[in-house]
Parts: C-alpha cells; sequence; structure tokens
C-alpha cells in the first residue's frame, strides 16, 4: 500500500497556502482558514495510506472513496489521470476524516452549486486548479 509521501504533503500544504478562500462554506460554521489549518496539521501529524482500485464498472463516475472510521483512501485507477487530480481527492477523504462533511451524496444531483459551496469540494478543486497551474 502506497503513502503519500513528504512531497506531496508539502505541495498540498503550498496550495493551501496560496488559494483563496471564500468567506464561508456550507455545512460548517468553521472559517475557512482554520479548515485549512486542520487539514495542514493533519497532514504534518499523520501518514496517509492509499489504495489503487478497479470498480467493477469502468466507467463508475466514482473518483475515490474512504470507509467510515478508516484511514485508507480507494481511488479509482480509472479517474486518475494526474498527481494534481489524486492530490485533491486526497484533501477530499482527509476533509472528511477530520470531520467535514458536504450533505451527503444526494446534493451530487440536486444542488451542484449548494455542494461545491462545501468545503470538501471547493478546496479539493482549489488545491487540483493550484497545483495544475503550478507544476
Amino acid at each position: 500500500m502506497k503513502q503519500l509521501t513528504d512531497r506531496q504533503k508539502d505541495r498540498i500544504i503550498e496550495a493551501l497556502t496560496n488559494i483563496e478562500f471564500p468567506a464561508s462554506f456550507t455545512y460548517t460554521n468553521e472559517e475557512p482558514e482554520v479548515i485549512a489549518e486542520h487539514l495542514k496539521w493533519y497532514l504534518v501529524r499523520n501518514e496517509v495510506a492509499l489504495k489503487p482500485y478497479r470498480p467493477k464498472w469502468r466507467w463508475s463516475k466514482v473518483v475515490g472513496y474512504r470507509l467510515i472510521g478508516s484511514n485508507i483512501i480507494y481511488y479509482n485507477v480509472y479517474k486518475q489521470s494526474d498527481e494534481a487530480g489524486l492530490l485533491a481527492l486526497c484533501v477530499h477523504e482527509i476533509l472528511h476524516m477530520i470531520g467535514y462533511g458536504h450533505g451527503g451524496n444526494a446534493i451530487h444531483w440536486w444542488n451542484k452549486k449548494r455542494k461545491m459551496q462545501s468545503a470538501n469540494y471547493y478546496i479539493g478543486n482549489a488545491v487540483k486548479e493550484y497545483l495544475r497551474r503550478n507544476k
């Protein structure tokens, strides 16, 4: 099983330091900067295990997941085209590990705008875009 490397953790922390945050997120009353600090703290103090998987249906929309109570991030090998995408998935799942949600999976289809205003999706996408622009 692979682990996030120190270099990958440093890239995430660099991105978190340089991205702009909105005034607030949905599904939490925490300040965005506080959430980013929690994420940095987790990355510095914990190992993050990564395990590839191949879904039964190759065209599954699931990019990755983790089991509740687990610190292993499973990533869909068919969906990971670059390191920035993998690191964004890690950010999203680590935010779940430390207690931030995005209103459940039902929100994916009925309110995409609200979904993107959650910390998990916003920070994950912002990290991905930052890393793609700053290789």
